[in-house]
């Protein structure tokens, strides 16, 4: 990606940025990934922001958890379930899904449409990882 001064570089065009494939399970690629927000491209030195595309069928299994960052999944279309902890839910176009550092999830879309969603991640203070708040 090319150099903009000042603050042109950290305006960033989406049909401009490179978009990764993504697997999920098995080999076939289920997604594309573009990272919008990234130490490459706007020099950020602890977020990321990604727009996602999973196509049906994607899924992550045993992807186990983040010691060392947290992320969010805000839902801009479809449907896509969400698996935290052994608890599963349907998260809807509208929603934020938030993960926070050290929980076990995984993610699945099983239904006939594409996701759409933006990726939020952020590195976060080291030590050890506080426990869930009882709600």
């Amino acid at each position: 990606m090319e150099r903009l001064p000042r603050v042109a570089r950290y305006i960033v065009d989406e049909t401009r940025v490179e978009p990764r494939a993504v697997a999920g399970i098995g080999t076939a690629a289920r997604g594309i990934i573009y990272d919008l927000c990234t130490e490459q491209n706007v020099d950020s030195e602890a977020l990321v922001i990604s727009l996602a595309i999973f196509h049906p069928g994607y899924a992550t299994v045993g992807h186990g958890a983040h010691p060392d960052r947290e992320h969010a999944y805000y839902i801009l279309s479809g449907e896509m379930t969400i698996v935290m902890e052994d608890e599963e839910r349907v998260a809807k176009a509208g929603q934020v899904i938030f993960f926070p550092r050290g929980v076990v999830h995984d993610t699945r879309n099983d239904g006939s449409e594409d996701v759409r969603l933006l990726i939020v991640r952020t590195l976060v203070r080291s030590g050890p990882i506080a426990p869930a708040p009882n709600r």
